[in-house]
């Protein structure tokens, strides 16, 4: 079980879901694409006009680290990459759309719609898996104190939102996270997480 967050001060933590990417619309995991154009340009318009971060914290995978890595070094700020932002790994389902998907394995995406926290993708990571490490690395950041950039993917934001929303896990798939999207979450003492926006 995780301890509760402990702050001095007041702080924002920014998430940041990376663009789009050369693989189009697929079940994108471990699956390591990288942005497309349009992808590139979401992500700099999110930031534009940002420069109050401290630290930028990023997702391994090349749709979220190499923009972290131009984004850091013009910002002239440090950068951490942290594997435990990683996307779900969707095993058999990766990289494959759920049209195709849906075509071979019908019953097994349909029960992961409607419940994904009882049925994970086949030789993939189950949610509560997921949620475990997104939320111990979200501790650390949170622990920092510091007003950081975490760039990372649609999984660990619906993740943290339910954290910081009050949201259950069985309510995550109502969830919307945009590519290029960017939301505040506000940190204040005593309260660990006050509230969340997006802009």
């Amino acid at each position: 079980m995780l301890a509760k967050e402990s702050v001095r001060n007041n702080f924002q933590i920014d998430l940041l879901r990376h663009g789009e990417t050369t693989a189009g619309k697929v079940y994108l995991g471990v699956t390591d694409a990288p942005l497309n154009g349009r992808g590139w340009q979401q992500m700099w318009q999110a930031v534009e006009g940002q420069t109050h971060w401290q630290r930028i914290t990023t997702s391994p995978l090349k749709r979220c680290r190499e923009f972290a890595t131009q984004l850091a070094d013009r910002l002239n700020l440090p950068l951490t990459i942290e594997p435990r932002f990683q996307e779900m790994n969707f095993g058999r389902w990766d990289g494959y759309s759920a049209k195709d998907i849906l075509a071979t394995e019908l019953t097994g995406l349909t029960r992961f719609w409607t419940d994904p926290l009882k049925h994970s993708p086949p030789e993939g990571e189950s949610l509560l898996a997921v949620n475990k490490r997104v939320l111990n690395a979200w501790q650390e950041l949170v622990l920092n104190q510091q007003h950081q950039l975490l760039i990372t993917h649609g999984g660990p934001i619906r993740l943290l939102r339910c954290r910081t929303e009050q949201i259950t896990l069985e309510e995550i798939m109502n969830l919307s996270v945009a590519h290029g999207q960017l939301h505040s979450v506000f940190i204040a003492n005593p309260i660990a997480t006050d509230k969340l926006t997006q802009r």
